[in-house]
């Protein structure tokens, strides 16, 4: 009888701490949040926890794994997952945007900047009785002189040369 006694007192004891610690607070929850030691990924599930601001007890619940997150894809690739890093089903190679080559650089990529081919033309003015035909993109000068070009006869409209 003293054995059941004192297992009835430790029991009513263990009672009154753990009513007291729990069932005397009004939780306030923050809110569910990711736990750290076990988040999900898009592989596999994880668990999540929830803390109570006044008497910081933790509660956990399982939650599902989550949806891949892709990034844009890069050129010559699909999509890719952010976390797993696996390609996206049904997604697109991204072929490469492509800006023409000039005088002075290669075909060039605007997105990842990869180069090839040959070097281009030079793209000419026109050319001015005071400027000879000079290329956009590296300043080198071509050929001669154009004529004046007269208004009324008699004045060159570019330079105010006089017949």
């Amino acid at each position: 009888m003293k054995k059941f006694m004192a297992v009835l007192l430790a029991g009513l004891v263990l009672m009154s701490i753990f009513s007291t610690a729990f069932a005397g607070c009004n939780h306030r929850w923050r809110g569910w949040i990711n736990y750290d030691k076990n988040p999900p990924t898009c592989q596999k599930a994880g668990q999540q926890v929830n803390m109570c601001t006044v008497c910081k007890v933790h509660i956990y619940r399982d939650c599902n794994k989550l949806p891949c997150d892709y990034q844009p894809a890069k050129c010559e690739e699909k999509p890719k997952c952010r976390m797993c890093h696996g390609d996206m089903p049904n997604g697109k190679v991204k072929q490469h945007s492509w800006k023409s080559a000039t005088c002075v650089s290669l075909k060039t990529c605007n997105d990842c900047g990869k180069q090839e081919g040959e070097l281009g033309n030079h793209v000419l003015t026109c050319a001015t009785c005071e400027q000879r035909a000079t290329c956009i993109y590296c300043g080198n000068e071509f050929g001669g002189y154009a004529s004046h070009i007269y208004i009324n006869g008699d004045v060159c409209y570019i330079c105010g040369h006089h017949k």
